[in-house]
């Protein structure tokens, strides 16, 4: 989608409405990816079981 956003010729045909949606695809997807890779590393952090967090 990123590529499509930025392909003048692909741009053209679909024209800038078409542009439009695909850079607010392409945003969505971005954000998306960073909040997933965000909750990732914070659970990465400590995989410990619950009960056992502040009990070390």
């Amino acid at each position: 989608v990123a590529a499509l956003a930025d392909d003048p010729a692909r741009c053209a045909e679909l024209g800038e409405a078409g542009r439009l949606r695909a850079g607010e695809r392409w945003g969505r997807e971005a954000l998306l990816s960073r909040f997933v890779a965000v909750a990732e590393a914070a659970m990465a952090v400590d995989r410990r079981p619950m009960a056992t967090k502040g009990h070390a």
